[in-house]
This record gives C-alpha cells, sequence and structure tokens, in this order.
C-alpha cells in the first residue's frame, strides 16, 4: 500500500502464488469426494478460501499501484474489510483463533494443560514470568526505536519501521491470546538487540563504556533466559530428579511415569497386548511413548470424541453411566494422576460452581472403586491409579 509501484505488483504475485499453492495443496490434503467439506479444524477449503481473500487484496492495490498514495490507502482498506469481513460472516468461529471451532468443553479441557496456549496477562500466569517476558519486549522494543532514530535513508528506516511493527503485533498476541507467539518476539527481538550492541561497542571509548556494552549484553540475556526460572507450576525438586530415582522408590507429590510403565509393559501381565486405556488428558505423551497401548484422550483438538467420553466419564455423576462409556468403547484400562496439578481440568474452576452431585472421578480418588473395576496397585507408582476393567468370562460352547 505504501511503495505502490514495484513492490505492490511482488505483493500481488505473492497474494496469488499463496491461493494458487494453497489450492494445489488441497489436492494433496482431502480425498476428492471431500474438497469441499467446511472444517475450520484442519486444512480445509477454508484456507483456499482465506489465501484467495488475501490474494483479492493484494490484486485490487497491485491495480491502484500508480495512483497516489491516498487512493492505495483507500483501495486497499476497504478490501481488506470487505474480505475480512466476508469471510469472518461466512465462519464466524474462526474469531476464536485457530481454535475457534474447537468444542467449548474440549478447549477448556486442553487450555487447562497447555501452558502455550496461555496469554502472558492471564490469569494462570505468575507474576514473575509476567515481569520478564514482558521485559524482554519492552528492552527489544527499546533498542529497535533507538535504531530507527538512528536510521539513515529510506530503506532503513522501512527496516526498523517494519522490524518495530511486527515485534510489536507479536507481543500483542502473545500478551492477550496465546503465549507461543513469544517465539516470534524472540525472533524479531534478534536485529535489535545486536544492532544496538553492535553501536555502542563501535563507539566505546575506554574500560568504562566497555564494561557497560558488556553489563547490556549480560542484562539482555538474563532477561531472555530468566522466564525459563518461573514456571506455574514448578515440579518438586525430588520429582525433577525423578531419572536419578530408583524405580522402587516412591515419587513424593508425583506420579511416576518410567513405574506405570514398567507395568504396562509387562508381557506376563498387562503388557501381554495392546490395550486401550480412558485416561486423563495429562497422561497420554507419556503412554503412548512409553508402553504400546493406546489412550481415549489426548490434548489434541481434532479428537472430540475421545476427549469428551473421557470428560463424561471422570464427570459423571452416576457410576452406571461411566460404566456405559467403558462398554461402548471396549476400554481395558482407567488410568489417572492424583495430583490437583494433573487433574485440574477435570475439577470447577475458581469461581465456579461445584457439581451438584459427586462425580466419578471424586469416587476413583477417594478410594470408592466399584465391582467393575480392579484396583492396580504399585509401590512405585506415587499418586497414579491404575484400574482394571472387570469382565465376565466369556462361556465357553
Amino acid at each position: 500500500v505504501f511503495e505502490g509501484k514495484d513492490a505492490a505488483r511482488d505483493a500481488c504475485s505473492f497474494g496469488l502464488a499463496l491461493a494458487a499453492s494453497s489450492a494445489l495443496l488441497l489436492l494433496t490434503a482431502r480425498a476428492p469426494g471431500h474438497l469441499f467439506d467446511v472444517d475450520v479444524l484442519a486444512y480445509s477449503v477454508v484456507y483456499v478460501i482465506l489465501t484467495a481473500s488475501m490474494a483479492l487484496c493484494f490484486s485490487g492495490v497491485a491495480i491502484v499501484r500508480n495512483k497516489t498514495l491516498l487512493v492505495r490507502i483507500l483501495t486497499g482498506a476497504l478490501l481488506a474489510l470487505a474480505a475480512g469481513g466476508a469471510f469472518l460472516y461466512a465462519f464466524p468461529s474462526m474469531m476464536g483463533g485457530p481454535y475457534g471451532g474447537m468444542h467449548p468443553d474440549i478447549a477448556k479441557l486442553i487450555f487447562s494443560v497447555a501452558p502455550e496456549a496461555w496469554p502472558i496477562f492471564g490469569p494462570r500466569m505468575v507474576g514473575g514470568l509476567r515481569f520478564f517476558l514482558s521485559a524482554w519486549a519492552i528492552v527489544a522494543a527499546g533498542a529497535n526505536l533507538f535504531m530507527l532514530a538512528r536510521a539513515r535513508g529510506r530503506s532503513e528506516r522501512w527496516l526498523w519501521g517494519m522490524n518495530f511493527f511486527v515485534l510489536l503485533a507479536c507481543f500483542a498476541l502473545a500478551a492477550f491470546y496465546q503465549i507461543r507467539f513469544k517465539i516470534f518476539v524472540d525472533m524479531f527481538s534478534i536485529l535489535p538487540i545486536v544492532g544496538t550492541l553492535k553501536f555502542a561497542w563501535d563507539r566505546r571509548t575506554g574500560a568504562l563504556s566497555t564494561l557497560g556494552v558488556w553489563g547490556l549484553f549480560v542484562f539482555a540475556m538474563l532477561v531472555l533466559i530468566m522466564p525459563g526460572a518461573f514456571k506455574n507450576n514448578p515440579k518438586p525438586r525430588a520429582q525433577a530428579q525423578g531419572a536419578a530415582q530408583s524405580e522402587t522408590e516412591v515419587p513424593k507429590n508425583g506420579c511416576s511415569n518410567t513405574a506405570l510403565a514398567k507395568v504396562l509393559n509387562d508381557p506376563h501381565g498387562l503388557g501381554d497386548r495392546p490395550r486401550l486405556i480412558l485416561n486423563t488428558i495429562n497422561e497420554s505423551a507419556d503412554i503412548l511413548l512409553r508402553t504400546p497401548h493406546y489412550v481415549l484422550a489426548g490434548p489434541y483438538h481434532t479428537n472430540v470424541s475421545g476427549n469428551l467420553d473421557s470428560l463424561h466419564f471422570f464427570l459423571a455423576a452416576d457410576p452406571e453411566e461411566a460404566k456405559a462409556i467403558v462398554d461402548r468403547r471396549h476400554v481395558d484400562l482407567i488410568a489417572l494422576c492424583d495430583r490437583p496439578a494433573q487433574i485440574r481440568a477435570y475439577r470447577p474452576a475458581p469461581g465456579e460452581p461445584a457439581p451438584a452431585k459427586e462425580t466419578f472421578l471424586d469416587r476413583l480418588t477417594s478410594n470408592r472403586i466399584p465391582d467393575w473395576l480392579r484396583p492396580i496397585r504399585s509401590d512405585t507408582f506415587g499418586q497414579y491409579l491404575l484400574f482394571e476393567v472387570v469382565r465376565p468370562e466369556k462361556q465357553a460352547f
């Protein structure tokens, strides 16, 4: 929009190429009979429409590339508003971002255990982490403004101006949408931080100024790496040193994935064949990694049916309702870690009303086990709870 002429033409080529490649990708990602299925949670024609809308905006600006700046701005703004408004009108769930089309119960379930989806200024972030994540962005933005003020020539001003714009946009996304966008904040911080350090180093006049440059460097590095020291749910020291523990030791305030996997892999026991495990959402990765078994729940937004069945099982007020899910799914084992941090997704959030009736999760964690479940106990599990589904033996004829 601002450059016009060759820049607008190149942008048009980019937009058209992006739309065309998206359409080609659709041919490989979808079966012929499902090319036009609308699916906002997976690659589908929705994303081809999105890239085509972008190409429309770029093409419109390219048509008026030789007009005045005001004409280009008006054209670009009108096309963006029209294309964006039409897209969001057709697919309103996309206003919720990449998880906008997710089932709300699953979104709540996944976001409760996925820190990368929390915003910096969200309720789950601790104060120290907020400070250091914000401090790094402020340092980088300050360095960027410094380099912009010292820029000489049009190309340099464009470089530092666009870097500053993208840096702020990424930080806004990380601060108020999802912290995963901080990776882009870090990436667009490299140029201004290095540029400022080089400028100061080239103009040092003595030992004191040299020490100041090194101080700035150390400060920048500390601000970058310190967030690793702040966790929303820091592991106890005993659990963090779990690799050095004997498998016969019970982890303090934790659940031993190694001990659970050993029981699940026993060829003379539960490891004699692959089994389906009905689990809380946290255990899925370790079970899939360490054992040959299958899991019903996992933090994947397309696993709608499995996650909902797991959620309904643990929140069932009637044990028979829970058993119906087990029978319908042909579940073999039940696994969960009885730690507040692990099962908080299945408990009411602060401020939410408690369930009217006791849940099946409450029964399991208070050792009130129905006769169709057999507890599998081990001194090495820690706070893991493992149950085998008891089924009547098949009659021989």
